[in-house]
């Protein structure tokens, strides 16, 4: 009993020893702190401050309190400083002292500036979930406007220029379609593999080679319309070996395979064309020396001695010349008669390819992906400019980051009747 009153005696020494010790290193911190006050380094005396409060379980002193609430005011941390006012008036014995006083009304301004803090948070708290609000509301009013743009996108990998009559031809997935500058699709990119155009005609072939079907649409006339097939146009050919441009006369020239007939075509009257009044057209070309001999029952002409048949006239006295016997293509007989005798009227389709339909001076001639042009005389010439004229309807194509396409005028967007004001605009219309 007497050993255990003994432990507690000596704990009890050791702690009030302890104590003693702890505040009188806390009080020469707190006269750093004070030290630092007069010096008005304020940041400084919170570190010794608040050293000095570390070293003691509490605050005993008005003094110190009163300390700790300078240190925090000075340095704008208004709650602290309040904690220590409190502990202030609770410490403090002289209600009617000068200090006292000065306390209350520095605490009445710490009140005052804390309600002021409290309120501009409130009001900040305000403006941020009003802005988080507007924000939303504005990403919605995006999302809403994306979704808009984008049904009024067009779904192509590529579109080409429009014509000067507002066509253009527009590729997707390897297939050829037509729309106009309004967003209206004219032929959907399901059937045709390769796309011509000139002059304001378009042409859309089944196959990029060796095709069967030719559908024709004229800008002019906003129309289209579907040549014969193949087999319609020849009931041996399996596919034409070339199709050539169309012209400005609207006649088109494509060569059947095994066929001795060259494929010409009215565009305008949808018909196929044949060699009009051969029998005149084979004398007059005996006569002048063009040809050797002629039998107008088989169609056949006899030039530096070599028979061959007259397949087609494609124009400017030009006729396609075919093996008698194979009926392949053989050449191109120039009749003109501006044609001196003593230069070759027959060039070689091996050599300059499938010819087109001659207009305004000039035929053109295809050998595999290589075009050129010759004139009346059989003289390569510069290349013929499309006619087609200038596009003046102000519609921009323009490709999205999602690679869709989009028409737009004076920067709206718009597909046929639909339209869709920029975003900067939307937003502000539905504020």
């Amino acid at each position: 009993m007497r050993r255990g009153l003994f432990v507690i005696f000596v704990a009890v020494n050791f702690y009030i020893s302890t104590a003693q010790s702890n505040y009188e290193i806390a009080k020469v911190y707190f006269s750093k702190a004070e030290k630092d006050m007069e010096k008005i380094d304020y940041q400084s005396a919170k570190i010794n401050f608040d050293k000095g409060v570390s070293k003691i379980d509490s605050i005993q002193k008005a003094k110190v309190a009163e300390m700790g609430t300078l240190i925090y005011y000075e340095l704008k941390a208004y709650a602290e400083a309040r904690d220590f006012a409190k502990k202030y008036f609770q410490l403090s014995r002289s209600k009617s002292s000068e200090t006292y006083k000065q306390m209350l009304e520095l605490y009445v301004d710490i009140e005052e500036k804390l309600e002021k803090i409290e309120a501009q948070q409130k009001e900040k708290e305000q403006l941020k979930l009003m802005a988080e609000k507007e924000q939303k509301r504005i990403d919605s009013l995006k999302r809403e406007w994306n979704v808009i743009s984008d049904a009024l996108s067009i779904k192509a990998d590529t579109i080409f220029k429009f014509n000067a009559f507002g066509f253009a031809i527009f590729k997707k997935e390897d297939k050829y379609g037509l729309l106009n500058d309004r967003g209206k699709v004219l032929i959907k990119p399901n059937l045709y593999k390769k796309a011509l155009t000139f002059e304001g005609v378009f042409l859309f072939l089944d196959k990029p080679r060796k095709a069967t079907q030719i559908y024709c649409y004229k800008s002019k006339e906003n129309e289209g319309f579907e040549l014969p097939d193949i087999k319609s146009v020849s009931s041996m050919s399996l596919f034409f070996e070339a199709v050539l441009l169309p012209r400005g006369n609207q006649q088109l020239v494509a060569y059947p395979n095994n066929s001795s007939n060259t494929f010409i075509f009215d565009l305008v009257n949808e018909s196929s064309l044949r060699i009009k009044n051969i029998e005149g057209q084979l004398k007059a070309m005996k006569k002048a020396d063009i040809i050797d001999k002629y039998d107008e029952d088989e169609n056949i002409v006899k030039i530096d001695k070599k028979w061959y048949k007259l397949g087609g006239h494609l124009g400017g006295d030009i006729y396609t010349l075919y093996d008698e016997e194979t009926e392949k293509l053989k050449g191109y007989l120039f009749g003109s008669s501006k044609i001196s005798e003593n230069e070759n009227r027959v060039l070689l389709a091996e050599d300059i390819g499938y010819l087109g339909s001659f207009y305004k001076n000039k035929i053109q001639a295809q050998k595999g992906k290589n075009t050129s042009w010759y004139n009346i005389l059989g003289e390569k010439v510069s290349k013929m400019k499309d006619a087609k004229g200038t596009y003046t309807n102000d519609v921009v194509i323009e490709k999205k980051a999602t690679g869709k396409y989009q028409l737009k005028k004076d920067g709206v967007v718009f597909l046929r009747d639909k339209k869709l004001q920029p975003l900067e605009n939307y937003l502000k219309e539905n504020k």
